[in-house]
């Protein structure tokens, strides 16, 4: 599964990235920039991202989850790394915490 399938989840991607696509506009515009490849964000990929698997329901649902700073371009997690039993009761002021449920 793709998230930018999901017209929620790419508004929410696109808005947090428009910063980076402004600065590659005006890079293309003169002309110093090559086109960039249709954005993608597999599923697969979001543990690579500091996304943690929450909970799992074989074959009906995932669950996962990050904490973060989503208001800034690159983010930015605590210094402790959150785990999957600590998520619910984090509460580290200046941090966001984003769960996804996925079901099939």
């Amino acid at each position: 599964m793709d998230l930018y399938r999901l017209p929620r989840a790419r508004l929410l991607i696109a808005a947090r990235g428009l910063p980076a696509r402004i600065s590659d506009a005006m890079a293309r515009r003169c002309g110093t920039a090559v086109a960039p490849e249709p954005p993608t964000f597999p599923v697969r990929d979001l543990l690579t991202h500091g996304w943690i698997l929450l909970g799992e329901r074989l074959g009906a649902e995932l669950v996962f989850g990050t904490v973060t700073k989503p208001w800034r371009a690159l983010g930015g997690g605590p210094k402790q790394p959150v785990t999957a039993e600590h998520f619910a009761s984090f509460s580290e002021p200046g941090f966001g915490k984003v769960a996804e449920s996925i079901r099939g």
